[in-house]
């Protein structure tokens, strides 16, 4: 996984340039400056208000920052309690959805059925190699387990 925020903090530093001044002077400087020190200095991001902000190729690190933002200056109580349920449904379902691929039931389940199928072909391919061989090769290879015992 690679770290995306260096461009995400690039991205969220051109957004808040169209906020009105008095929004942007809401977010504190040390947030800013924090911004500003990790931001990747050769990625260029071009917001433009005119656009639908779906369109714009926001990654989605850059989203997160955003609302975190937003959730912490600019929202009411109300607004930060929608946002907080939002965001708990959000991680329940990423946490169903992990239980479900990482249930060790299923990984289990899924390995003794890969394992039973291999058996499977395995005695179907003994049972054709027994079928195919003819009764002078059998008697040829029960002589020769014979000799191997004694």
């Amino acid at each position: 996984m690679t770290n995306n925020y260096p461009k995400a903090y690039s991205q969220v530093l051109e957004i808040v340039k169209y906020l009105p001044k008095d929004d942007y002077e809401k977010i504190p400087h040390s947030k800013i400056d924090f911004f500003e020190k990790y931001k990747d200095k050769e990625y260029t991001y071009d917001f433009n208000p005119q656009k639908d902000i779906q369109s714009q190729g926001i990654m989605r690190e850059t989203y997160a920052i955003i609302i975190l933002l937003y959730q912490e200056f600019f929202a009411t109580q109300i607004q930060r309690e929608k946002i907080n349920k939002i965001l708990e449904i959000n991680e329940e379902e990423q946490q169903k959805i992990a239980r479900e691929r990482y249930n060790p039931d299923n990984i289990f389940k899924a390995h003794n059925e890969t394992i039973k199928q291999k058996n499977e072909q395995k005695q179907e391919k003994d049972l054709m190699d027994l079928t195919t061989i003819k009764w002078y090769q059998k008697l040829i290879l029960h002589l020769k387990k014979m000799i191997r015992k004694c």
